[in-house]
């Protein structure tokens, strides 16, 4: 079952973002929350490692955090369209490589294909 609260925060991050959809991402591990959005050009080195040269929400909300914070913790990643639409929001596959090595168990994600407009993966 979801949790609902992470879900809306990552909502709210995603207005922070930049670009042409909203991305906010969450990560709650037992009292550790920590939050991400997407960041423009060369914010972070870890940029240049996607070919879209922004640093995703879900690495944003990792970089810089110890990783026995990490560590068996769960993210939520909201996407919405320009027009307010939720979107779908499932991490790239090099995101969900990043969030394996750092021990991310669990990612919630926005998806309106499915119903209650919420996918989730096991890492």
């Amino acid at each position: 079952m979801i949790n609902e609260k992470p879900m809306q925060l990552a909502k709210r991050m995603s207005y922070l973002g930049i670009g042409r959809v909203r991305i906010g991402a969450v990560l709650v591990n037992g009292k550790n929350v920590f939050s991400g959005f997407n960041k423009s050009n060369k914010t972070h080195p870890l940029c240049s490692t996607n070919s879209y040269r922004r640093l995703h929400a879900e690495i944003s909300c990792c970089v810089g955090r110890d990783r026995s914070t990490l560590e068996g913790g769960t993210m939520y990643v909201y996407r919405e369209d320009r027009e307010g639409r939720i979107a779908i929001s499932k991490p790239c596959p090099n995101c969900q490589e990043y969030l394996r090595v750092v021990g991310i168990k669990r990612c919630y994600y926005t998806d309106p294909r499915i119903i209650g407009n919420v996918g989730m993966i096991n890492l």
